[in-house]
């Protein structure tokens, strides 16, 4: 019986995508609401293989890079070590199928040599595998949900850790997504870094002039 509900299953399945690919090609357009789940599944999907590919890079492993994507355009956000290493991440993202356009908000920071000297950040294969997937999971979520349409909140995780950052239009959808990612299986604890649209990221603190 489970094996001939399966195969119904899967001749729906297929018989669903027979459809919506001939259709494409007779003109036929599909519903509007369907053409924008596809289009967020999508770029979930490239934003994990976009992941995926800065995790297989040993020079970028090792760095929280953040990746999102919005029909083929793919966001890199986060602090590298120096502007080679920002050009790097461009061009290993920008090389991957499906990448139509890289924005490059990576920013270099000097400070974080002494973490690239070191050649990791504590983490086995292992581990950074689980991360990626757990981001992976939570931005599908994060597209699932009708809150937070219009959002750009970016996802980052370290050790099951999730941090969220980018933008959000209000702060109840940066406390909608905050509340999405806390109910994610596998999510340990959930920071929350998101700046509202418009909003000028924090200024960073200019040392005082020493006293004699």
């Amino acid at each position: 019986m489970q094996r001939l509900i399966g195969f119904v299953l899967l001749v729906v399945l297929v018989g669903g995508g027979l459809w919506y690919w001939k259709g494409k090609e007779l003109g036929f357009e599909p519903p509007r609401q369907l053409g924008e789940v596809g289009q967020k599944l999508e770029d979930v999907a490239l934003a994990g293989k976009v992941k995926g590919a800065l995790e297989l890079n040993r020079r970028l492993a090792i760095h929280p890079i953040e990746a999102s994507t919005e029909a083929g355009v793919v966001t890199l956000r986060g602090r590298v070590p120096d502007a080679e290493t920002v050009a790097l991440a461009e061009r290993v993202a920008g090389a991957v199928p499906g990448v139509r356009q890289v924005v490059n908000h990576l920013k270099a920071d000097p400070a974080l040599a002494a973490t690239t000297a070191a050649g990791n950040d504590g983490r086995t294969a292992g581990e950074r595998l689980d991360d990626e997937a757990l981001a992976v999971k939570v931005r599908l979520a994060f597209s699932l949900d009708r809150e937070l349409e219009g959002s750009d909140v970016a996802v980052s995780v370290f050790r099951r850790a999730v941090t969220l950052g980018g933008e959000a239009r209000t702060p109840a959808q940066a406390q909608r997504a905050e509340e999405i990612a806390r109910d994610v299986p596998g999510v340990g604890e959930v920071q929350v870094v998101i700046r509202l649209r418009g909003q000028a990221p924090p200024a960073e603190a200019t040392p005082e002039p020493a006293t004699r």
